[in-house]
């Protein structure tokens, strides 16, 4: 029963977001010479070596999650017995209970250090671009943001990542190639190509934007190619996503 409560404190520890905190504690049962039994509490080796009964309760303070009994006694438990032994599990896991929050009750803030997982979902007619011919897409997505990606016939994409990896940006990478793209969604966006009326910006490796020229602020039009260099990263804000055409529009973030 240590381990429920160890399990239960280190999942705190870590961060880890419980409904109820959960306790646990092993009944014993020893008999008098008398023939009278007798339910003890916390029970020991030494004491389930001579005892009747190894009974294992676990719960929260809502009521009981898990039960295992094990008794050597052949004539059975009477029914007042059983429900002496459960009464006294409750009291003690109360008291357990009490003794853990005095420790830590809420999670702590998730440790950098902790590995990530996300799922969604996609167009299933989508999986095969983000896959790529012969595999280059996603492989390229997982050495550049250090993930590891599994997908599924039903477009299921599952992304997972240690610490150094970065999720976020696999996930936002593979939204966007299957066409995932909202209108007000935030890009760090890298300047590709400059044209009279405005610049092509990639979003995502593979996937080009325009900012058209009626974006950028008057006295920067006429010297874009002076103030606006290619390779130049930039914060940028998708207002308008044509699905068909895969047209995106983009405009710049705080830009004045």
């Amino acid at each position: 029963m240590a381990t429920v409560c160890g399990s239960t404190l280190a999942l705190l520890d870590a961060g880890v977001p419980l409904k109820h905190m959960v306790s646990g504690v092993a009944m014993g049962l020893l008999r008098s010479s008398s023939g009278k039994f007798q339910a003890i509490t916390d029970l020991t080796g030494f004491e389930d070596n001579f005892g009747f009964m190894d009974f294992k309760v676990a719960g929260t303070s809502v009521g009981i999650t898990a039960i295992q009994m094990d008794t050597k006694y052949k004539g059975g438990l009477a029914r007042n017995v059983f429900e002496q032994a459960l009464a006294q599990a409750k009291d003690a896991r109360d008291l357990i209970l009490h003794k853990m929050q005095d420790t830590i009750s809420l999670p702590k803030p998730l440790s950098d250090l902790v590995p990530k997982m996300t799922s969604f979902k996609i167009d299933t007619k989508k999986i095969g671009l983000i896959i790529g011919p012969g595999g280059k897409m996603i492989k390229e997505i997982i050495e550049k943001t250090g993930t590891t990606i599994d997908t599924e016939d039903d477009g299921t994409v599952n992304v997972f990542g240690g610490p150094d990896a970065n999720v976020e940006l696999a996930v936002n990478w593979i939204k966007t190639l299957a066409g995932q793209i909202e209108p007000g969604s935030i890009y760090h966006g890298r300047i590709k190509r400059l044209a009279d009326f405005g610049m092509f910006i990639e979003i995502v490796p593979g996937l080009d934007g325009l900012l058209h020229i009626s974006q950028i602020p008057k006295d920067l039009q006429r010297k874009m190619d002076q103030t606006y260099k290619i390779g130049q990263n930039v914060l940028v804000e998708v207002i308008d996503h044509d699905p068909e055409t895969g047209r995106i529009s983009l405009k710049f973030v705080n830009q004045k």
